[in-house]
């Protein structure tokens, strides 16, 4: 079978890469796609005439993980859409590894229709979420210091003045977030107060109140409304979706070579086709830079193709 127009453009840019390194002008020097085999072969061979490159070449997609996670972001921005008219946007904290619950949205819902009403075009207001956890002493410190399940969280771990020791505050749910100073010495205050008394009584209930960010961005006839969650699609399964695309890719590559026994190098080329639409080329930088050698073995290479940019990243040990 011959190789596709994608496949030969591919081909000419990984050429056009390799040549602007010392060695010679690279070309195809076989498409294996044309020949006989039983055995699984890659799709073509390079050669600078000295050198040689057996290259697979895999399609990348968005994957089932995007799909599966736009789904239900487009159900969440509908069910939060307010029956008042217009577009708004929520910001939300970045969040990775969760999502919305059922009691979580119904309290969205109604806070966000209550406060769209009174927005005009470019107004932001403050949406007040409500929220408990346990709070546990974990042991004896100079410091009165919480911390908390979220990795990275802007406004945890706390100091507590006045008090010693260690506490762990158990909050499932998303990171946190204060627009307000008076909503966060509040927080601080409860969050003391439950502290103090899982030091006398043991793990003991705190509740607080949170705040995120809603904005009106434009006017839209009654009962037209849209509503944009700002931070969550992006952090929550872009990255992902990216790494499971590219691990599949790699991993099904990586059978062509099962028989190769010609001299020269192994690579596989990632390009970005018709079926990748929303991940960005930096997400899968991201993944290829970070991958484990162990994951890509045999291969010396990885090639990452979108538009008319190549990336190329070593594994050769």
């Amino acid at each position: 079978m011959a190789p596709t127009e994608q496949e030969e453009r591919c081909v000419a840019l990984l050429c056009e890469l390799l040549s602007g390194n010392p060695g010679g002008e690279w070309r195809v020097d076989e498409w294996l796609d044309d020949t006989d085999n039983s055995e699984p072969t890659p799709d073509a061979v390079l050669t600078n005439g000295l050198e040689y490159i057996a290259v697979e070449i895999k399609q990348l997609t968005d994957g089932e993980t995007f799909h599966t996670n736009n789904w239900k972001y487009t159900s969440l921005c509908q069910q939060l859409a307010p029956d008042s008219g217009g577009e708004f946007a929520l910001f939300t904290p970045t969040v990775i590894g969760w999502s919305f619950d059922k009691k979580l949205i119904s309290q969205l819902k109604r806070k966000i229709a209550k406060a769209a009403v009174h927005l005009s075009v470019g107004q932001s207001t403050e949406i007040q979420l409500s929220r408990r956890a346990t709070v546990r002493f974990c042991g004896e410190s100079p410091l009165g210091r919480v911390n908390c399940s979220h990795t990275y969280d802007q406004v945890m771990p706390v100091t507590l003045k006045g008090m010693n020791g260690q506490y762990f505050l158990e909050d499932d749910g998303p990171r946190h977030n204060f627009i307000t100073h008076a909503c966060r010495e509040a927080f601080q205050r409860r969050l003391k107060h439950a502290c103090e008394k899982s030091l006398r009584e043991g793990p003991s209930q705190v509740e607080w109140t949170e705040e995120w960010e809603m904005k009106k961005l434009r006017d839209l006839p009654k009962h037209e409304s849209v509503v944009s969650v700002v931070g969550w699609f992006a952090a929550d399964f872009l990255e992902s979706a990216a790494i499971e695309s590219v691990e599949k890719e790699i991993k099904k590559g990586k059978r062509k070579f099962k028989g190769w026994t010609r001299d020269g190098r192994l690579a596989v080329a990632l390009h970005a086709g018709e079926q990748q639409r929303q991940v960005s080329p930096s997400f899968f930088k991201n993944v290829l830079t970070e991958i484990e050698h162990t994951a890509v073995h045999p291969l010396d290479m990885v090639f990452l193709v979108s538009n008319k940019q190549v990336w190329r990243f070593d594994f050769a040990y």
